[in-house]
């Protein structure tokens, strides 16, 4: 076994965002020393974003048992742990006294109903533009709580090709839609495709948890399609570095690291109820021009908001059952126009560079977590528990 200490780490199984921004954190942790040995927890469908790691061991089922748990990481020498959006296993390391770093990303998503791990030795929340109501008192009972600036991975500079459009539909997951979402696909990607022909592309790139395989029946224009599927976190941030457009679902990770390269970018209508608040974000550090909504007949916010209460599962049932319920030969047309309006709006706005956006979360997380790594280490070099 390596002398170097073992770091638990897990990120959410619900899109790919956690597993991008565990991906950029770990990183920023490498940049700054030694690193650790990484011992993965879950993380199942974020497994071909991570796919560049060195893993010391995978665990996609980990124990829930306390001593089981407990003795897992003493197998591996783990010192502490670093969970991104995933309340359970935060809650389930601190329980067996492994100190643990927690990133959210979301803060501005929950609620009374929401799980919330208050007690974490550190809880590191992304800053927002605004905080809704609703997450006050949530957040307010955090005892170790930080709030750290965007969490995003950069890559070098590449020449742009005009003609080349990047096309990201995200995990297509979430604890409702856990084996991906097959009404949105149905009802974005043939209006998103004709729009960007329409508006001369030629090559596009189709990134996300979708495959050949699910393009079937969905689109007639496959002339513009170079390729399908997913990419690991660096690999989909080099391609998009050199892309003259981004069309994307609403995913925070995504569209922080797009403003930060200064990739010109479209923001598809949301899937899911984070996506709902990072589109309203996007509208806030962009423009709405270069948005793509839902119309009220298709998704009511006022509905989403007030299942929201309940917690985000509720609300995710009342936005699966909008978007199942939609007919995309009615809304095909009115999409394609506006995402035509949108990719017209950016191509003129956009002077190119990168923004200036803050973007150092990274590195404030990765000193946090070293912190924590120092303070576990003294006190058992202290007490003689190594």
């Amino acid at each position: 076994m390596s002398a170097l200490p073992a770091l638990a780490v897990c990120a959410v199984d619900f899109g790919w965002g956690g597993a991008g921004k565990l991906s950029a954190i770990l990183e920023a942790v490498e940049s700054r020393g030694p690193g650790f040995r990484l011992v993965v927890l879950g993380s199942t469908l974020g497994r071909r974003i991570l796919a560049g790691l060195e893993v010391e061991a995978w665990y996609e089922e980990w124990p829930r048992d306390r001593d089981q748990l407990r003795a897992l990481l003493d197998r591996h020498g783990v010192v502490a742990g670093l969970v991104v959006l995933d309340p359970e296993a935060a809650e389930a390391l601190q329980a067996v006294d492994c100190p643990t770093v927690y990133v959210d990303s979301l803060p501005y998503l929950w609620t009374e109903a929401d799980a919330v791990p208050h007690g974490v030795t550190a809880y590191c929340a992304q800053k927002c533009p605004v905080l809704p109501r609703p997450a006050w008192r949530p957040l307010s009972r955090i005892a170790r709580l930080h709030w750290v600036d965007p969490i995003v991975k950069r890559v070098s500079e590449r020449i742009r090709d005009p003609a080349m459009a990047v096309i990201n539909l995200g995990g297509l997951h979430s604890s409702t839609n856990p084996d991906g979402n097959p009404a949105y696909l149905r009802l974005v990607l043939g209006p998103t495709l004709r729009a960007l022909a329409r508006s001369g592309i030629t090559r596009t790139h189709i990134c996300g948890n979708v495959g050949p395989e699910d393009l079937s029946g969905l689109t007639d224009e496959l002339t513009i399609i170079d390729s399908v599927g997913p990419r690991t976190h660096e690999a989909f941030l080099t391609l998009t570095a050199g892309a003259g457009l981004l069309v994307t679902s609403p995913g925070l990770t995504t569209l922080l690291e797009a403003q930060s390269a200064g990739t010109p970018t479209v923001c598809l209508p949301p899937q899911n109820l984070s996506q709902i608040f990072n589109s309203d974000r996007f509208v806030y550090t962009v423009d709405r021009r270069a948005r793509v909504t839902w119309s009220p007949a298709v998704l009511d916010r006022d509905t989403v908001e007030l299942a929201r209460l309940n917690g985000e599962e509720a609300a995710l049932e009342v936005i699966d059952a909008a978007l199942n319920a939609a007919d995309p030969d009615r809304l095909a047309a009115t999409l394609e126009t506006d995402v035509s309006a949108a990719v017209a709006y950016i191509r003129s706005a956009s002077a190119g560079g990168r923004q200036d956006a803050a973007d150092e979360g990274s590195g404030q997380v990765a000193e946090i977590l070293e912190n924590v790594v120092h303070e576990t280490m003294t006190q058992r070099l202290s007490t003689g528990v190594l």
